[in-house]
């Protein structure tokens, strides 16, 4: 029986990277994640995946963790420091949770 891809994390819409990416005089949305995880130090830690999302559609996911071991982010690994960093520049309340991955 197989897993379901999941990531653990924070979607954002491509629109909204888009706009970051507009305001911060950058080529796009890889660049926009490349800035805020860069602009966190965690540029090498948090990872984006395309997360579905139901009705919002597939969104850019700010990463911490997957179910997938070939991506070696296994939910232990998960530090308390790097979802706070990133929920406080981005101006996020809420915790990180598990979304599908979009394969």
């Amino acid at each position: 029986m197989s897993t379901r891809p999941m990531v653990y994390g924070y979607p954002i819409p491509f629109e909204g990277l888009r706009i970051y990416a507009a305001k911060h005089q950058l080529r796009g949305i890889d660049d926009a994640f490349e800035h805020i995880t860069e602009s966190v130090g965690l540029y090498l830690v948090v990872r984006a995946f395309v997360a579905r999302c139901g009705s919002k559609g597939n969104l850019l996911c700010f990463t911490f963790a997957t179910n997938d071991a070939e991506d070696f982010m296994p939910f232990e690994n998960v530090n308390p420091d790097h979802i706070r960093l990133i929920k406080e520049y981005l101006g996020i309340k809420r915790e990180p949770s598990w979304w599908p991955k979009e394969c």
